[in-house]
């Protein structure tokens, strides 16, 4: 998933979803609010606020879907004739499975999932895809249900025992309900995509050319650009000196590489990456296996290097929720990697590219006409949707951790 990146990406204010671990918060439980242990005190009030000030993505174990349709109705920010239309099919959905969620997880746990075969691993139940027949398109670009179909869906099985059609749907409502969370919430969510990217670094070109003239009064930007500027107020209404430094810190938010201090560069062609392994003991072997495949090439790879996180090597641990079936997440500001019981090694690999510094490569915008999410998504990217690194990647890792030999 989404990687929770700190101001806003996963993911993921961390991308735009970096928060304290819910544990730390000082609540009993897993899920978003549960009841505070005694006594709460002001420091759990201000990391509280903390969280809600940074629109932390808390994954919950055994989470309440009614609880988050309701928190997404006070805490929105960026009200859609979508969210009024469908609010009642939401309600009603989040009833619904949060009544089966025992029986989901059980579920769950027991089938894994269509075209995957399983393998136990330790905490970990491991996916591997079935391979396809004939080739793949190397980008696309799906569509999201919308709240209405979603209902359909329900209406066509709620008298029906848990099986595969649950299983799915309660899959594609959680999936829903967080990027609705993201868009209500972080209401430029939806607007930095591939082709915003293209468009800021034009925009910021015509304004470092214009600010090296005496007196320059006219941008040279292209129709594209000028269209952008048009109709985002946000970046029309700067000067241009304030316009550069919007601009850089925008797309270092959204596009940004972002430095791991505890990687060391330890010769020309090895990176060696601390890890705390947490419930992972059992299977850092296979773990640091997966890590070390999928990042390593002719010129540069990375070692794993397990040990014991603490405050003063300040590493990244990894966390296990035991929910099935949820988006996996890297926290920033706290330094964890969570994994949920049944896992892709590709899914795997692209964490711990969060973990590298990379952000996400796929994007996802929302269709007001049509209440659904538009993704797009590049299968040769594991930042993306893909299963290995892509060469610039590499390019990226050798240029930001440098061999000072």
């Amino acid at each position: 998933m989404p990687y929770n990146q700190e101001m806003v990406l996963n993911g993921r204010i961390k991308n735009p979803y970096d928060a304290p671990n819910i544990g730390d918060l000082g609540f009993e439980g897993t899920c978003l609010f549960p009841q505070p242990r005694l006594p709460f005190t002001h420091v759990d009030w201000l990391k509280l606020i903390f969280l809600i000030l940074t629109l932390g993505q808390v994954a919950c174990s055994q989470a309440s879907l009614s609880t988050e349709v309701g928190d997404q109705t006070i805490w929105d920010r960026a009200h859609s004739p979508c969210d009024v239309k469908y609010e009642s099919f939401k309600e009603t959905l989040a009833k619904a499975l949060d009544e089966k969620t025992k029986e989901l997880s059980q579920y769950t746990r027991a089938t894994g999932r269509p075209h995957f075969y399983r393998y136990p691993l330790g905490p970990l139940t491991l996916l591997e895809p079935i391979p396809t027949i004939g080739p793949e398109k190397e980008t696309d670009t799906y569509r999201s249900d919308d709240w209405k179909t979603l209902h359909e869906r329900y209406l066509a099985i709620k008298d029906k025992p848990v099986n595969t059609d649950w299983r799915l749907l309660d899959r594609a409502v959680r999936s829903l309900l967080m990027d609705d969370r993201r868009r209500r919430l972080y209401p430029l969510y939806s607007l930095y995509t591939m082709e915003t990217k293209t468009v800021l670094e034009q925009i910021y070109s015509g304004v470092v050319s214009c600010l090296a003239v005496p007196k320059c009064t006219l941008l040279s930007l292209t129709p594209e650009a000028s269209h952008f500027l048009q109709n985002h107020e946000d970046y029309r209404s700067e000067r241009l000196s304030n316009l550069k430094d919007h601009i850089e810190k925008d797309y270092q938010t959204y596009y940004g590489f972002h430095l791991n201090r505890s990687l060391k560069r330890v010769s020309q062609n090895e990176l060696v990456l601390p890890l705390d392994p947490g419930p992972f003991e059992c299977c850092t072997w296979f773990i640091g296996q997966v890590i070390e495949t999928t990042w390593s090439s002719p010129k540069l790879h990375v070692k794993v290097h397990w040990e014991k996180s603490n405050v003063l090597n300040d590493i990244y641990k990894l966390t296990l929720d035991p929910a099935p079936d949820q988006r996996d997440y890297v926290t920033w500001n706290d330094q964890k990697v969570v994994f949920h019981s049944v896992e892709e090694e590709r899914t795997i690999g692209h964490e711990i590219g969060h973990v590298l510094g990379f952000p996400d490569r796929y994007y996802t915008d929302f269709e007001e006409s049509t209440c659904r999410y538009k993704t797009s998504i590049n299968k040769t990217d594991i930042m993306s949707s893909g299963e290995h690194p892509t060469e610039d990647e590499f390019k990226e890792l050798d240029l930001n951790y440098p061999w000072k030999g």
